[in-house]
């Protein structure tokens, strides 16, 4: 149920996300918005800090790795799989149980956590300043991880006394990924001396390491070469062109810097009143006339 509240929220940020893109545009010239809106000019302290904040998206974002772990490794007809003892199910090995409880949670928890990949780059790559960069990524931090806060006051007895029995039984539980299919489980303590209440189910698919391997390091390459085009479209000036094709400077970075530039070509409506900073004409408030 929490799952889906979190898919629900993350969906709610991709909508808003898309209608903030479709209605971006250049109020003052034919221009468009560059790709997913980023600023043009960053500053070369936000570009580190986003590089920074990328490596920690990798490194903590463990939902889509685990869901596949778990898919792969619980498969329905691995005979060496006792994917029915660790539900609570033992015996029962139908497909229609295996659907609910071991692909589709999975299946939701791989979606929840491409979306949240998806997000944390483009907050990224959407930052202008170290301070929002820190608040945005920090608040879907916080959404991405509910889950497991909602475990842990659980475990911890603060939801009820049931709950928290439930969450003890889960962490018994443990899936252990080998070579070797002669070595189960057995009564008592098993063959590496654990005991008996810690239910170690051990499975064998000798392809679930590589396939790990290749996805994160597909989701390594994939975020951080689109980072890399994007830090190259923003320092070599293509996307200032694709906000203002009709703005001829001398010096892009000088463009939505903080300081109007109060003179030509710079404070222009072809050059969007220097990228923002100085005020647009059309919206100064008329001279009020006054008779004596």
């Amino acid at each position: 149920t929490f799952l889906i509240f979190q898919l629900w929220v993350e969906s709610l940020i991709v909508i808003d996300f898309m209608n903030e893109y479709n209605n971006c545009y250049d109020g003052y010239i034919s221009g468009k918005c560059p790709p997913l809106n980023v600023p043009f000019n960053p500053s070369l302290e936000v570009t580190l800090a986003q590089g920074i904040a990328l490596i920690l998206v990798l490194a903590t974002q463990s939902d889509i790795l685990t869901s596949i772990h778990a898919i792969v490794t619980l498969q329905k007809n691995a005979n060496n799989v006792q994917w029915d003892k660790l539900i609570g199910e033992e015996g029962n090995r139908s497909f229609c149980l295996w659907i609910i409880r071991i692909l589709l949670p999975n299946l939701a928890k791989f979606i929840q956590g491409a979306i949240i990949l998806f997000l944390s780059f483009v907050i990224i790559v959407q930052s202008e300043n170290i301070i929002d960069l820190l608040k945005d990524f920090t608040s879907l931090f916080v959404v991405s991880q509910a889950d497991n806060v909602l475990f842990d006051l659980a475990d911890a007895g603060f939801i009820g006394e049931h709950l928290a029995k439930r969450t003890k039984e889960v962490k018994t539980r443990h899936i252990e990924v080998g070579s070797n299919p002669d070595r189960n489980t057995v009564s008592g303590r098993d063959q590496e001396g654990n005991p008996p209440d810690r239910k170690v189910i051990r499975c064998f698919p000798c392809n679930v390491f590589i396939l790990k391997s290749i996805i994160f390091g597909g989701m390594c390459c994939g975020m951080i070469g689109a980072w890399a085009w994007f830090v190259h479209g923003q320092y070599s000036g293509d996307f200032f062109r694709v906000k203002y094709p009709e703005c001829n400077v001398a010096i892009i970075r000088s463009i939505g810097d903080g300081d109007c530039d109060n003179f030509d070509p710079y404070n222009t409506e072809e050059c969007g009143w220097d990228g923002g900073d100085c005020i647009d004409p059309s919206n100064l408030p008329p001279i009020q006339q006054w008779s004596l």
